[in-house]
Parts: structure tokens; sequence; C-alpha cells
């Protein structure tokens, strides 16, 4: 940077003055500057706008859907039995279900509390070894469908690591057995499953099936499992396998076509999907438990007083937009106005400055009115004897005052939904019988397609949010080009500066020749007058 020291010989403040001047000569570029500023901001209010209406379609969209209409809940006699849902493939009415078993996992628990000490009788913790003082080392064998793994015991091995163990082990090639072990402090006992359910669920003890049954049982023997065989554990003392099996689930459903119902066996869960309904068996039932489906009127009218919600709120958000007051003497700051006030002012001076960016804004007010029209319009080819209208389902617009703000009559609406839903489905999701007459569509359809026209419009006049490179809009092209200008400007002004800076040099380099030259005469004079 070259250091420029001017005034030594007129005696003038020369930076300040080109400073000054330099003032003057920056305003053409002072005006491109808050121009491009002016732009960023309406392009930066388009794409808000943009998203909001985004937000606002996909809010919506199922409401296009013959789908979200068709929601059925299901009531349950005994929800300690049986819970259900219902799917779109659903048909209203009463079934019954009668559970006769449950699906299980293979699995086991300790018989009883497992003794550490029994010297003592102190029950288990999981920090306590399992082989006690003069207990030897020893090894069992595990087997699931996955595979066999062998289990070494060691004296230092805990209830804990024991169990760790378990879940850990591994078939011959490296494959989990798919086991599930856990000792609990609270009741000193085991608690070991395979992941999966079903009667092809197996756990295989083998090997030291004595130490089985003792340290991880609670039992003197392996053979006292077969006193209960209820428990799906049993001893084999043929091949010493201590076997425990899982469980298919089995039921019998009604659907009232059959007294006799129809037995369904062989599931390998307890959540079972007949007829389009989905039920969670949870206990055995000595008798039939009823399930009923009926339209889920309620979900239905939560979607739709959703969707008058969000509109609302989007017709207040396009509305302060088109009447924010626009204060035409708050120029956006330059950067050396902004540089003269705190950061407080700039803020205010800011906040005036961006008011009114959208007023009046033919895209938004386009945007507004075909929102307004797709919505409260009739629907072309459903009859006026049906639901053809949304305010007949109780949505209507209020005072014009509100700006086309939906108030919506919550009885009515559900009473539309109880008494006429097919209708109601019609009124939002109707396919034209005329692709090209948009009056044929359902209000939903209408919707999405006006929302779609104005999100369309506003990327092409301010792009897409989110992005800023590449931007091919008219606001992006047009703030391209005032960039380009600025960057001209700045060489532009370099010139005049250093233009101006020379011609003060040169008129300080002609002012010391004649402060010389006079300094010359004058001793010359005073030479010749004898001084």
């Amino acid at each position: 940077m070259n250091m420029r020291i001017g005034g030594l010989a007129s005696g003038m403040d020369v930076d300040s003055i080109v400073k000054q001047l330099m003032q003057v000569e920056r305003i053409p570029r002072d005006r491109i500057y808050q121009k491009k500023q002016l732009l960023e901001w309406q392009r930066d209010a388009y794409r808000e706008v943009n998203l909001a209406l985004s937000k606002f379609r996909d809010a919506m969209a199922g409401l296009r859907l013959e789908s979200t209409f068709i929601a059925y809940s299901v009531g349950s006699s005994d929800t300690n039995a049986v819970t259900a849902k219902a799917s779109t493939k659903a048909v209203p009415g009463t079934y019954q279900v009668e559970i006769h078993q449950l699906a299980r996992p293979a699995s086991l628990t300790s018989k009883t509390a497992l003794i550490a000490d029994t010297d003592t009788n102190a029950k288990a913790k999981s920090t306590d070894r399992v082989l006690q003082s003069g207990e030897s080392a020893t090894s069992f064998t595990v087997t699931t469908s996955a595979g066999t793994a062998t289990i070494q015991v060691t004296a230092s091995d805990t209830y804990e690591s024991l169990a760790r163990k378990i879940s850990e082990a591994t078939g011959a090639d490296g494959k989990s057995l798919g086991l599930k072990a856990n000792f609990d402090n609270t009741t000193s006992r085991f608690f070991i499953s395979t992941k999966e359910m079903g009667s092809d669920q197996k756990i295989e003890f083998g090997g030291d099936t004595q130490f089985i049954a003792e340290k991880i049982l609670g039992l003197s023997s392996p053979s006292e499992l077969n006193d209960d065989p209820s428990d799906h554990m049993s001893y084999d003392d043929v091949e010493d396998l201590i076997v425990i099996t899982g469980q298919d689930a089995k039921l019998t459903y009604y659907d009232g076509t059959s007294s006799a119902g129809i037995v369904v066996d062989g599931l390998k869960s307890n959540e079972v999907t007949i007829n389009g309904i989905t039920m969670n068996l949870m206990a055995t039932t000595p008798g039939k438990v009823s399930l009923t489906v009926k339209s889920d009127t309620d979900a239905l009218f939560n979607k739709i007083k959703e969707f008058v919600d969000k509109y609302n709120e989007l017709v207040d958000d396009l509305r302060s937009r088109l009447n924010e007051p626009k204060y035409r003497d708050y120029p956006p700051l330059t950067e050396e106005e902004r540089k003269a006030i705190s950061e407080k002012e700039a803020e205010l001076w800011d906040q005036r400055a961006k008011s009114g960016l959208l007023r009046n804004d033919s895209i938004l007010r386009e945007a507004l009115d075909s929102l307004r029209k797709a919505i409260y319009d009739p629907v072309k080819g459903i009859s006026s004897n049906e639901l053809n209208q949304i305010s007949k389902i109780g949505i209507t617009t209020g005072d014009w005052r509100k700006g086309g703000r939906l108030e919506l009559d919550e009885e009515k609406l559900r009473e539309a939904l109880e008494k006429n839903p097919e209708e109601v489905m019609n009124l939002f999701t109707r396919s034209p019988e005329d692709s090209s007459d948009a009056s044929q569509l359902g209000i939903a359809e209408r919707v999405y397609a006006e929302l779609n026209k104005s999100i369309n419009a506003l990327r092409d006049k301010a792009g897409t949010p989110g992005y800023t490179s590449g931007d091919q809009s008219v606001l992006g092209k047009t703030i391209y080009s005032l960039n380009d200008e600025l960057a001209d400007w700045e060489v532009r002004l370099k010139y005049i500066e250093d233009r101006y800076w020379k011609q003060f040099a040169a008129m300080e380099t002609a002012l010391d020749k004649l402060n010389q030259q006079s300094l010359w005469l004058q001793q010359n004079l005073l030479q010749m007058s004898g001084y």
C-alpha cells in the first residue's frame, strides 16, 4: 500500500479533500450496491414464501389420497388379551378371535434363586463366582438352530460373565447362536432365550448337564425337569441333553360366515394379520374376544382440521407480506454509512429498509387468489345433492376483512365424516372425467396443483431455497449483473482516486517551485537593498 502525504506545499488537507471528492464519485456505485441489496433481500423473502408454500403442500398432500380417508379404528372387548389395528384392506364390521396359545421363544428361567455360598445360603449376585471353593472347572455345550458352541466355565467366572459367554456364543462358522442371556440380581436367577419365537426354536444343553441343572436351573438333578412338561423344558437321559423348545401361536378366527371359525396355527409371532386386521396377541382366552372395525372419524377429523389451521397460517403470512408498509425514506445502508452508526441503529434501520419488499406483489396475490378459488369453488361432476363444496362439510370463509381465512364448524364436519365418509373422500380426492377441466378435480388435488404453480413461479422469479450458486432465476441473473457492475466500479473508482492524487501531487510540485522562486527573489531583493 502506497503512503500518500499531501499539503506540504499548499498547507491543505489533501487526504480529506480527496475523500470528500470520492464520496461524490461513489454515489453511482452506492446506488448500484443499494439496488443489489434490495434485490437480495427480496430474493430471500420470495424464497421464504416458497418454503412456506412447499411445507403446506407437503403437509396436505395426504388429503389427495383415498387411503387417507379409508382409515379405521379397531375396538377390542378384552384389551388385556388382544389389541388390533386395521389397514385400508379391512372391512367395517364385528369379528371374533379365540386365542388358544401364544408364540414364545425357547426360553428358560432358573427354577429357584441360585445360592452363591452353601454355608450361608446367601443368594447369588452377578459379581459372585459360579464355582465355589473346591469345585472344579467344567464345560458344557449349547446348541440352537444356528449351531453349537462349547462354553468353558473357569474358577474366575461370575454369574454375569457366564451369562455373557452364553449371549456371545457362536457356532463353528463364527455366526451367533442367537441367544439372549442375563443374570438378574433382584431374583438371583438366569433368564435365557432365543431371539426368535416359534416351535422351530430350540436350545439344547449337553456335556455337564448336572452343572446346568445346579448352577443355572437351581435343581438338584436334570431329571427333575420331566416333572413339569408344560414349561417346555425336558431332560433326555438317553442323549444326556436338557432341551428347551419354543411354541407357535394358535387361534380361531370368526368372520361371521361360519360358526366353526377358521383355525390358524403355526404362527411364529404374536402379531398376526388376518383380512386387513393386525392383531397383537397378549394372552390366551377362555372364550371369544370381539373386534369391532369402524371408520376412524377422529383421525380424519384431525387431518382436515390440521389442513384448515395450516391454510390459515399460510394466509396470514401472505397477507402480512402483501400489506406490509414500504418505507421509501429508508434505503439500504451503504458500507460507509453502516460503519458510521451503532449496531443497534443499523438493525433498526434494516427493519425499516426491509419492510414492504413484497407489498402488493403479483405472484403472492395470484397465489392467494388461486388457493381461495381452489378451496371454495364447487367440484364439478359431483351432484349438488351430494357434498360438492367445502362449505357443506362445515368449512367456510369468514368475514372478508380476515382475508379469506377458513372457519371450521367442527360439529358439522364430524357429522359429514360419520354419515357420508365416501362423499367427503370424493370431495377431496376426485379425479376429473375431463383431464383438461381442473374444476372437476377434488379440493385437495386442486390445491396441490395451484401450490405447484405458485412454487414454480417463485422459483423462476427468485430461485430455489437453499441455493445461491448457479441461480438462473430472474432476480439471480440481475444480481449477478449488478455484481459485475460493482466490480467494474471498484476498478473505475480506484483509477479516479489515483487521478485525484496525481493532480494534487502536481499542484504541490508546482507550488513548491513557486515557493522556491519566491524565496530566491526575496533573498536577491534583500541583497540589492543592502540588508
